[in-house]
């Protein structure tokens, strides 16, 4: 429909979209995902149908005209994030469209997106995290008092962001968006009871309920069966429990533990056992994933132990420190594997095979909550 007639046909018809382009503004308008040119920016949005951008993923027609704003065909925008959701795209643009904003969402049949080159499929299954109360995305998963303005990044109320992958870790869950957040970028630990994770339309429950018993079949070594410095293996000994669980066994020597106490001898020298940054690297070393943390929670133990991982724990079980295996959970206490014995007896009784350390005692010389040290290793 043009301005001014074109005679004799009128200001009315159709041109060949290969012979003409068009413009709104300074800005070209696009018919085609192909023909939107490729910018820094995460990706890019064509509009293929004239449509709404919208302030809820609703039919335009029962939103108020603050709710809404009209795109045009052949429109182009910058794109930093989107989401699949109830039918539509939840897009956050480079720029602001005039009298709305940059957040918004636009019915999924009436755009076209791109990113890194490649189209994005509207996919109804996509991962989804929806902000239930206004939280913070942190670069660790600790209180956000301990981290700077930079490490952080507020997340408004009512948000849905779609998300690439996650897990939960450390009572958080670690989140990769598909949406470059200014000044941050897009992988962080939310507060779980501040989020609603979504596959599709079913929410996924992040902390299943866990098993009230969990015992598993980690062999028993003892320390006092090393051949060197039996009295200060207990590091060793306990990572090496772990370790034959998972079906490690010795290369070169009868004992796991004396193999392993060797390897630090060689790198790091006499004593440096004690060192939990060198247990660290001893534990990948072998072909382990590991984590240590002196902020540990008992519930993030259990949750170790559920998923069939024993952990290697760390207390003031003797004057000087000492570290144990945990094997198991119950309602009254932790089950371990205990290198130098029996604590009960003050080790006079040498046999530390699945004993029961109770709630009390365990959280006397390993915790108070959120200060155990403990490290966690899986494949």
């Amino acid at each position: 429909s043009l301005k001014y007639p074109v005679q004799p046909v009128g200001d009315f018809g159709y041109f060949f979209e290969p012979h003409v382009q068009l413009t709104k503004g300074d800005q070209v308008l696009r018919f085609d995902i192909e023909d939107v040119p490729n910018t820094p920016v995460t990706g890019q949005m064509l509009v293929t149908e004239t449509t709404h951008i919208k302030g809820a993923p609703e039919d335009a027609a029962g939103l108020s005209e603050s709710q809404k704003e009209q795109l045009l065909l052949g429109q182009t925008f910058g794109l930093r994030g989107y989401a699949s959701t109830a039918g539509h795209f939840r897009v956050t643009l480079t720029e602001s469209v005039p009298n709305f904003g940059d957040v918004g969402y636009v019915f999924r049949n009436h755009v076209q997106l791109r990113k890194e080159g490649k189209l994005i499929a509207y996919d109804p299954d996509s991962l989804t995290v929806t902000i239930q109360k206004e939280t913070l995305l942190k670069r660790r998963p600790v209180d956000s008092n301990q981290l700077s303005a930079s490490d952080r990044v507020t997340l408004p109320l009512g948000r849905i962001y779609g998300v690439e992958g996650y897990k939960t870790e450390s009572n958080h869950v670690k989140v990769t968006l598909t949406e470059e957040l200014p000044g941050y970028g897009n992988t962080g630990y939310l507060y779980p009871g501040h989020i609603l994770m979504r596959r599709g339309s079913q929410a996924i429950d992040l902390f299943p309920k866990l098993p009230k018993r969990v015992e598993l079949n980690v062999p028993y070594f003892s320390q006092r069966d090393n051949p060197r410095f039996y009295w200060s293996t207990c590091n060793v000994t306990a990572i090496a429990m772990v370790a034959y669980y998972h079906g490690v066994r010795p290369q070169y020597s009868y004992n796991l533990a004396d193999e392993m106490l060797e390897w630090i001898l060689d790198r790091y020298g006499l004593d440096a056992q004690t060192d939990h940054t060198v247990l660290q690297q001893l534990i990948r070393a072998y072909g382990f994933k590991t984590s240590f943390s002196t902020t540990r929670k008992w519930a993030e133990l259990d949750w170790e132990l559920a998923n069939g991982r024993p952990l290697v724990l760390a207390g003031d079980f003797t004057a000087t420190g000492h570290i144990v295996t945990v094997i198991g959970y119950a309602p009254e206490g932790l089950i371990v594997n205990d290198p130098w014995g029996d604590a009960y007896t003050g080790y006079t009784n040498t046999e530390g095979r699945r004993l029961m350390y109770h709630n009390g005692y365990i959280n006397e010389v390993c915790g108070p909550e959120g200060n155990i040290w403990a490290h966690f290793i899986s494949r």
